[in-house]
């Protein structure tokens, strides 16, 4: 795209496996701005249609990430499916114990729905998510989600080598 910085080495290959593992039949190829109003909303997808729609998002974020970085971070909470890196102790502080423990219930339930719309799936397919971790925790953009893109990796690699 004009205008914008050349990508890294890192994220061409990471394109490039994102295209190999989430097979072209699969997908149907949405516009920039579809991808933008998705960022927030991948908890909302039907497992089916996780593996087209995840990998256009990834795909669009790898090219616009330091122009359109709106709900960036969203992603990455998305695929952070443990649990983890949520900064509970400071949800408590600022909110109380009654927020702490909605905020729990909450999180065990999110973790479910992902676990079951990221159940379809497979190795490859986790290990370019893994891949796209990787290189989106090195963007600025994403600089307050070190925990959550950890957790989300740990994750990852726990399913890519499963």
């Amino acid at each position: 795209m004009a205008g914008q910085p050349e990508n890294s080495p890192g994220e061409e290959q990471v394109r490039e496996l994102l295209l190999d593992c989430f097979p072209i039949d699969r997908r149907k190829r949405m516009s920039h701005e579809d991808c933008v109003q998705l960022r927030s909303r991948l908890i909302s997808l039907r497992s089916e249609d996780v593996p087209g729609a995840l990998a256009d998002v990834l795909e669009d974020l790898l090219e616009t990430h330091s122009t359109d970085p709106n709900d960036a971070e969203a992603v990455i909470r998305y695929l952070n499916a443990s649990g983890e890196g949520t900064d509970m102790e400071f949800i408590r502080k600022q909110w109380g114990d009654e927020a702490l423990d909605k905020a729990k219930t909450d999180e065990k339930i999110l973790r479910t729905a992902k676990m079951n719309e990221f159940a379809c799936l497979d190795k490859k397919q986790a290990q370019a998510i893994v891949e796209w971790l990787t290189v989106a925790k090195t963007w600025p953009e994403l600089r307050g989600y070190t925990s959550q893109a950890d957790a989300a990796l740990a994750y990852w690699r726990a399913r890519s080598s499963s």
